[in-house]
C-alpha cells in the first residue's frame, strides 16, 4: 500500500509482530542493521560524530550533540524515517542532501537527557525514570 515501515532494533517477539503486520499490509520494511544503520560512531566534544547508512546511501561526518550509543541508534532510525517519507530508496535512488542532514542533526537537543548544565564542576542531568533508562545513562557516562 505504498507504505514503508522503519523498524529499529527490537526484541524478536516484537519484531515478528511488526513484520507480520507489514506483510499483511504489503508494506516495504526497512530494518535497522539491515537496510540502514550506524556505520561508525565516535565520541566527540559535546556529543558524537556519526557515519550513518541510510536508505539512499551513506552520510558521513554527522555531528550529533547528544551523548550515548542509544542516541546514535535513534538518529539512524530518524534518518531512515525521513528518507522513507521523501521516497528515498526504491522510489528515489538518490540520497538526501548531506549538508541538510548534517545541519538538521547539529541542531538536535534533548533537554534533561545527559544534559550538561554546568562545566566547572561538571554537572550532568538525566531524567532516567526506569531501570532501562538508568542502565543506558550509566553506559553513556561510562
Amino acid at each position: 500500500q505504498d507504505a514503508t515501515v522503519v523498524l529499529s532494533q527490537q526484541p524478536v517477539d516484537a519484531a515478528q509482530v511488526v513484520l507480520k503486520k507489514a506483510v499483511e499490509k504489503n508494506a516495504t520494511v526497512a530494518r535497522e542493521g539491515m537496510e540502514f544503520g550506524i556505520v561508525s560512531r565516535q565520541v566527540a566534544v559535546g556529543g558524537q560524530l556519526l557515519t550513518l547508512r541510510g536508505l539512499g546511501g551513506e552520510y558521513e561526518e554527522i555531528f550529533l550533540p547528544l551523548h550515548g550509543a542509544h542516541q546514535a541508534h535513534n538518529a539512524a532510525v530518524a534518518l531512515a524515517a525521513v528518507e522513507a517519507f521523501f521516497g528515498v530508496g526504491a522510489q528515489r535512488p538518490e540520497p538526501l542532501s548531506a549538508e541538510v542532514v548534517r545541519a538538521a542533526f547539529a541542531t538536535v537537543s534533548s533537554p534533561g537527557r545527559l544534559e550538561t548544565v554546568r562545566k566547572s564542576p561538571t554537572v550532568v542531568v538525566d531524567a532516567a525514570h526506569n531501570p532501562a533508562g538508568a542502565r543506558v545513562t550509566a553506559e553513556a557516562i561510562g
